[in-house]
């Protein structure tokens, strides 16, 4: 190590702190500050090196610390500040390990013209750099909990702007873009209200976003997923096997909801849109005055069936027969048909339809009485 200005408290070594982080690599300091902090200490801060300004000037930009870090060679690595937060191994619990940058507005907002902690790139040739303005990353095999969080009731307006140019508003919104592209983006919502994750375009200038195996949960499933383009709403959801899926969380229920839309471009039916609908298969449905055909309303469609036994049809006449039907008035259609194996020379023909009765009758043609078989039974179809 190479010192040349030092200011070391409490047998502070900077060798042993540079090695504790970078191993055997080694710096040269202009200006070094290292304090050891003992068990015993009751104060507030403690500081290797210290900063502190304040500003009365309209004109001068005044700064606690400020350090710049400037590359005059191709290949060379400039860092304007290098922190690094670590701990020793082997401990367990109660550690408080973080970078902090505290701005404390203490007036009233109309007083801010900016602020905040701000990652600026003034960049005065045209093109895109390839530089992440804020990125979480780790070499090794862990993992941070949260890349970016923003607490509940931190905010105002939006947790992220993409700072697009023209007018946006969003009252409710938690991430305003206007041209965004999200790849494998995972986000959960948490706390005990309703947890919003908004994407809003159409607005100001840019494109609308490109989502790509976006996943959107919440654990109390009481959250939701706007997607606001040009005021319409849009979906491209695509399962394994091919089909649209939307799955809506229902904290009512046992399970979510699911609906899955066929792999095909249609127009949805609305419960009160007038709708044409074609090549459908109904099972069991509740029809309520249907038109068939395009002919008369249907009122009524009912089954009834009549058993009469063993009874005899007299020769050459007809017997008639009632059978008890709720609802049925005199315009009633009646359809009869015989519900095992007539026997020869006797035909059956509708009778006539009477407030809460359907009559049918038996004839016999021939010259000699008949009698039914002990088992006979007849359906009536109603129509009305």
């Amino acid at each position: 190590m190479n010192e040349y200005v030092q200011s070391l408290v409490n047998g502070a070594s900077p060798l042993a702190e540079f090695s504790a982080v970078q191993g055997s690599n080694r710096s040269t300091d202009a200006l070094t500050g290292a304090i050891q902090v003992p068990s015993t200490a009751t104060v507030w801060n403690g500081n290797a090196v210290a900063g502190y300004a304040n500003n009365s000037s309209t004109t001068s930009h005044v700064t606690g610390g400020y350090f710049s870090g400037r590359c005059l060679a191709n290949s060379t690595q400039c860092w304007g500040v290098n922190g690094v937060a670590i701990d020793a191994t082997g401990l367990t619990s109660g550690i408080v390990l973080t970078h902090e940058f505290d701005t404390q507005p203490q007036n009233l907002p109309s007083a801010y013209t900016s602020g905040g902690v701000q990652s600026n790139l003034f960049a005065p040739q045209a093109g895109t750099f390839p530089l992440n303005a804020y990125s979480a990353n780790i070499g090794q095999s862990g993992k941070w909990s949260v890349g970016f969080f923003c607490n509940q009731g931190s905010v105002g307006n939006a947790c992220m702007d993409t700072g697009a140019a023209g007018t946006a508003t969003s009252s409710s919104g938690n991430f305003n873009s206007n041209s965004v592209i999200v790849t494998s983006t995972y986000w959960t919502g948490s706390g005990t209200g309703i947890d919003h994750f908004q994407f809003v375009t159409g607005i100001g200038t840019g494109s609308p976003p490109t989502f790509v195996d976006l996943n959107l949960t919440h654990p109390s499933g009481i959250g939701s997923a706007n997607f606001l383009i040009n005021n319409s709403v849009n979906f491209g959801l695509v399962n394994s096997s091919g089909n649209a899926s939307m799955i809506v969380p229902n904290a009512s229920a046992s399970s979510n909801s699911i609906f899955t839309l066929p792999a095909a471009g249609d127009t949805l039916v609305g419960r009160t849109s007038t709708d044409t609908l074609t090549n459908k298969t109904l099972t069991s449905p509740a029809l309520t005055t249907p038109t068939l055909g395009g002919g008369s309303t249907l009122n009524l469609y009912k089954r009834a069936t009549d058993s009469p036994g063993s009874i005899t049809v007299n020769a050459q006449t007809c017997t008639d027969r009632g059978v008890a039907v709720s609802g049925l008035a005199t315009s009633a259609v009646i359809i009869p048909t015989a519900n095992y194996a007539l026997e020869a020379n006797l035909s059956l023909s509708p009778g006539q339809a009477v407030s809460g009765t359907a009559h049918y009758r038996i004839c016999n043609v021939t010259g000699a009485n008949i009698s039914l078989n002990p088992s006979s039974a007849f359906n009536l179809a109603i129509l009305q």
